[in-house]
């Protein structure tokens, strides 16, 4: 868990780029909802890809509870199992221990690849709004109960959408293309670096004019403090 402005920790550093260094798939929980079958969808994920998945919090959704639908409780019995663990003190070939070391880069590439099909498709990606908003919000995590709020308080609910991302790595840029069409104006806010906002501009970018132009706001131009919550 994250822990913006520092409040019960050391220090508010964004764990979310070890996932982009680490080829990691990434969900972010807005709520305790969230947070249950986050958890359980990571585990399927993991196995399905034969990757860690990482699920990241942030301190309030860290400290609070709430009322969950818990479901089926699975029946199968699974016990951890590592066949390529290396003993430094018995160091045994292995995938690990062999070369060439190339291949285990383009395999960690393979296997997040397989994650993009999944993320496209993830009902934890949601959209509110009107059709064409003047604004388009993208956020995660507790943010984007911070944003329903917001939006609510100023009225604005006819004019402002808000899109949610779940699956905030790998990006599923079909997903967010989507709404990037719906308008020119964009505010990202999320916690607590330019994470999702740089990865989309990216992408964005990469689009060329197949794209038009947007005017993206967040951290990176002032609108949203860079520390704290």
């Amino acid at each position: 868990g994250d822990d913006p402005s520092a409040i019960s920790s050391s220090n508010e550093e964004d764990s979310r780029w070890i996932c982009k260094w680490m080829d990691m798939p990434l969900l972010e929980p807005s709520t305790a909802q969230d947070a249950k079958d986050m958890v359980k969808w990571a585990f399927e994920i993991s196995r399905l890809v034969d990757n860690p998945c990482f699920v990241r919090e942030t301190t309030r959704l860290a400290h609070t509870r709430g009322k969950v639908v818990l479901g089926e409780l699975p029946t199968e019995r699974k016990t951890a199992y590592f066949p390529d663990v290396w003993d430094m003190c018995k160091p045994a070939k292995s995938q690990f221990t062999s070369g060439p070391f190339g291949i285990l880069h383009h395999k960690a590439h393979e296997r997040l690849k397989r994650v993009v099909p999944l993320f496209e498709a993830s009902a934890f990606n949601t959209y509110e709004g009107p059709e064409k908003p003047e604004l388009l919000i993208i956020t995660s995590g507790v943010c984007y109960l911070y944003c329903q709020e917001a939006i609510a308080m100023l009225g604005v609910g006819g004019r402002v959408g808000i899109y949610r991302l779940g699956t905030t790595w790998p990006l599923p840029e079909q997903a967010v293309r989507k709404q990037l069409e719906r308008t020119s104006k964009v505010l990202f806010v999320e916690e607590i670096d330019a994470f999702t906002e740089g990865n989309v501009m990216e992408f964005a970018a990469s689009l060329g004019e197949a794209m038009k132009p947007h005017t993206f706001m967040g951290k990176r131009s002032g609108h949203i403090p860079s520390w704290g919550a």
